[in-house]
């Protein structure tokens, strides 16, 4: 305002303080810094300072003085006069959103004025920090020395100032707050996302204000939400683009329309759209002076068609999407309507002066259109009124044709043209034209192909016909040439009454190529007519094809169930038709099989026939069009039929437990329980080795009381084996039980497939051998050492071949002296009788006779076994040594 105002602080000692010197020598006097608080802007001046005795201190003379301007603000918004050009829109987010805008030449001037504005607040010259993120790309745009493009004075001076105020105010006002608004210009010419961050400001006496929104890098990414005053997001979306299809622009133009069923009298022109559906597509429609503005809107790119059933030039102008407004491609598309075709059709007829009269006629076509055309006419010879016309069609791909018609029966000729067909109307137009000729046919003739009955190879001595046709008024005379090499023989057969006549050729008695050519007809006007390219070539051969088998050495070899081919060679002409037969077949049927040729540039070659079973076959005969020769070397090969791989065991070491009549399943011999298998089964194999064995094994445990019966088999799985000429198969171990081995399958090198094996116990016929055999490992034999008192009560101790736990003492007294030698036999027996009473105790499962060894040794010096054989039962006393039971001293026993 420019007028002074005075503050006064009473108790400046209770402000914050800074020492700065200490003074002892005048009375500890200080120097202080005091920090005054102000919550005004303005420039601020000591006016007086007093202490608490009211002394005055002296002020520094002209001191400046303090000025306090307000913090900086800044602010990021959207400008409020910013036109809708390129719909530029805010939304409810703060954000906003425009069209990519489209570059114009330098000349055009500036493209827009910039949408965004950075107002700021405070000291100036302020200087500001904007980032923008265009697709993720980070540029800072530092704003320092940029004019302002608004001012706005927070303060104005009052009108009842006087000059020393105004001084004041002048003064002050450098440093007053001002507001300004800079604009930040952008072209926006790449689509994409545009996000712009105030990052920071300072004003002119280095007040600096940061914003805190960055990522963990300190740099702000531009990943928030809706706007901020600090934060402003425009989306600038890329204009839509149109133009038509490749598919269209790479066919045929102009399209043509045509009313003919066969063609489109419409068509979908295909677009090809860019930009966020849906779209409206603007276009127009030039047909001459008509000029049609039409519009589509699509959904969806894929399948956007324009329906075009209108002659004219398409021409694209515009399109929109969900967001702008964008150019079309300028290419046109051109639609054309299809003129319908026209004849104009003429004759001029054709004179022979030899034979007197118009044997035909010249029809000249002048056709409009798009070719290829196709005339479609009728011809009907009045002179049989009841014959049925025959329709024909004159093609062309000139829009000028000349045909010549020369019917081969005479008489009064209509020829009726009644459709016209082009490329636009394949389905054809009626016409309506109709020309009429007297004609004196010409006399013709031709093989008569239709019959079936023209040769073309024939074998010496053999008698031939040549079916021709003739045409015209009979009767005829024929003149038709042979030529065989360089001599051509002229011949004429005259009084031909009847159109079909078949022409003797008789026989040809030297092999060759020889050609039949009809050289002239005369009817029975006597009008002849000289026949051109009208013949046939017979090639005449001295014998027929030769074959012979190419069997090998030892024959033909096939596997079981597979049929044999038996090769031969063959040469001649083909087709070559083969019959054979097999010897000894009390059918006596020949087959036949048909050679073909293999190479056009080969007259022999090495096929093959097949073979029905083993035997021998022999050749019976073989002709093309001639009789063959069957090479008596050749003619007979022998099939055989490889035999089948079989695997059996061979019985040589084996046993049978079973009565005469009723033997039982051959078993190799017993094996004990965790004994090493000294044997193993011996196989037996027939066929081309090395062989491929599956085999199964049924296991029974030993305590199975079903052991054998299949449906009670404990264990069972399969194997496979490789085996060579010699070969055993090694019998399982270790687990006590019946063990049955059974051949399942075979396969050898020839017999890939395994072949199935029979369960068999007996050998029934050679190859066919024992594939069942057994072995039993049987169960090792356990017991226990056991100790009783005279009077049976079992002792706890017991042995199982050593010492697994520490064993009880079992104590017996002697009388002090008494020994062995001492007394008679009568005293020794009553001290044996209180002896204790040591046993040998089997289980069941073993079978007798046992065999048990029990070894004896005292606490000092060896040991003694004592040996018991034979053991009936599952229970045996044993008798210790005498010398044991006499002698004082410890001894241990063991069941070894």
């Amino acid at each position: 305002t420019g007028q002074r105002q005075l503050r006064t602080i009473k108790n400046v000692g209770a402000l914050q303080m800074e020492t700065n010197a200490v003074y002892p020598t005048l009375g500890n006097w200080v120097m202080a810094t005091y920090h005054l608080p102000v919550s005004e802007i303005g420039a601020y001046e000591i006016y007086s300072v007093k202490d608490r005795k009211g002394l005055e201190f002296r002020t520094a003379a002209q001191a400046p003085p303090t000025i306090v301007v307000s913090c900086p603000r800044a602010r990021l918004q959207w400008r409020e006069d910013a036109s809708a050009t390129d719909n530029f829109v805010v939304g409810s987010d703060g954000h906003a959103s425009i069209c990519q805008r489209i570059d114009r030449d330098q000349d055009s001037g500036p493209t827009s004025d910039g949408l965004i504005q950075a107002v700021v607040e405070g000291y100036e010259p302020i200087e500001m920090t904007v980032v923008r993120l265009v697709n993720g790309h980070r540029e800072v745009i530092n704003l320092d020395g940029i004019q302002p493009q608004s001012i706005d004075d927070q303060t104005t001076p009052g009108e009842d100032l006087d000059s020393d105020q105004l001084k004041s105010v002048e003064k002050w006002s450098r440093y007053k707050t001002r507001t300004s608004a800079y604009t930040l210009s952008d072209t926006f010419l790449r689509p994409g996302e545009y996000v712009y961050k105030l990052e920071s400001f300072r004003d002119a006496a280095n007040h600096s204000v940061k914003m805190t929104d960055m990522n963990a890098n300190g740099i702000f990414d531009g990943d928030e939400g809706k706007a901020t005053p600090y934060m402003a997001r425009i989306a600038v979306h890329r204009r839509p683009g149109v133009r038509w299809a490749e598919a269209l622009l790479n066919a045929e133009l102009p399209l043509r329309l045509s009313e003919d069923r066969a063609r489109k009298s419409s068509y979908a022109l295909p677009l090809s759209l860019l930009g966020v559906g849906p779209w409206t597509v603007n276009y127009v429609i030039v047909n001459g002076a008509d000029v049609s503005q039409e519009s589509k809107s699509f959904a969806k790119a894929v399948g956007a068609v324009i329906d075009a059933n209108q002659p004219g030039v398409y021409h694209l102008v515009s399109v929109s999407d969900k967001h702008c407004v964008g150019q079309a491609e300028k290419t046109n598309v051109t639609l054309a309507h299809a003129p319908k075709p026209t004849a104009n059709i003429s004759a001029t007829p054709i004179t022979a002066h030899e034979c007197g009269g118009e044997i035909g006629a010249l029809i000249d076509l002048e056709l409009t259109g798009r070719p290829p055309f196709a005339v479609h006419y009728r011809e009907r010879n009045l002179r049989f009124p009841n014959s049925r016309a025959v329709t024909r069609v004159v093609r062309s791909q000139q829009r000028r044709h000349l045909f010549k018609v020369m019917p081969e029966l005479a008489g009064t000729y209509e020829f009726e043209f009644f459709q016209l067909e082009d490329d636009n109307y394949p389905s054809g137009l009626p016409i309506s034209s109709t020309i009429k000729q007297e004609i004196h046919a010409q006399p013709s003739a031709k093989i008569d192909t239709l019959s079936g009955r023209v040769p073309t190879r024939a074998c010496m001595g053999e008698e031939l016909e040549l079916p021709v046709r003739l045409k015209g008024q009979g009767p005829w005379e024929l003149v038709y040439n042979v030529v065989y090499e360089n001599r051509r023989t002229a011949k004429t057969v005259t009084g031909i009454t009847d159109e079909s006549f078949t022409i003797q050729l008789g026989m040809f008695e030297q092999a060759g190529e020889y050609t039949v050519e009809l050289a002239q007809v005369k009817d029975g006007n006597q009008c002849a007519r000289d026949l051109l390219d009208v013949s046939t070539v017979i090639n005449v051969r001295e014998g027929g094809p030769r074959v012979s088998f190419q069997c090998p050495d030892n024959g033909v070899r096939v596997l079981d169930g597979e049929q044999a081919q038996i090769p031969i060679y063959v040469a001649g002409e083909f087709p070559v038709e083969v019959r054979y037969h097999k010897i000894g077949d009390a059918s006596e049927q020949v087959y036949r099989a048909t050679i073909r040729r293999k190479s056009q540039h080969s007259s022999s070659q090495v096929d093959s026939v097949a073979a029905y079973g083993p035997g021998e076959y022999e050749l019976v005969s073989a002709s093309d069009i001639c009789a063959g020769t069957i090479d008596p070397q050749g003619a007979r090969c022998t099939v055989h039929v490889e035999p089948k791989p079989s695997v059996w065991f061979a019985t040589d070491h084996l046993h049978r437990d079973g009565e005469e009549q009723n033997p039982g399943i051959w078993r190799l011999h017993e094996s004990c329980e965790g004994a090493a298998l000294q044997s193993a089964f011996e196989l037996g194999l027939s066929g081309s080795g090395p062989w491929k064995l599956e085999y199964r094994v049924d296991f029974w445990t030993a305590t199975n009381a079903r052991s054998g019966v299949p449906a009670f088999v404990d264990r069972t799985a399969t194997h496979t084996l490789v085996a060579l000429q010699s070969s055993t198969l090694k019998p399982e171990c270790c687990e006590p039980g019946l063990y049955r081995y059974t051949l399942l399958s075979v396969s050898d090198e020839r017999y890939q497939r395994p072949q199935r094996l029979l369960a068999a116990h007996e050998a029934v016929a050679p190859g066919a051998g024992v594939t069942v055999v057994e072995h039993v490992i049987t169960k090792s034999p356990w017991a226990e050492l056991r100790a009783y008192s005279p009077d049976g009560k079992p002792l706890d101790t017991s042995s199982r071949g050593s010492f697994r736990r520490r064993a009880p003492s079992i104590r017996h007294c002697l009388a002090p002296g008494q020994s062995r030698s001492d007394g008679d036999a009568q005293t020794w027996a009553k001290l044996h009788e209180h002896l204790p009473v040591f046993r040998i105790e089997f289980e069941e499962s073993g079978q007798a006779p046992f065999q048990a060894w029990v070894e004896v040794f005292p606490a000092s010096g060896p040991s003694e076994v004592v040996h018991l054989s034979d053991i009936p039962g599952y229970s045996q006393p044993i008798t210790l040594p005498d010398h044991v039971a006499s002698q004082i001293g410890r001894y241990h026993m063991r069941l070894v």
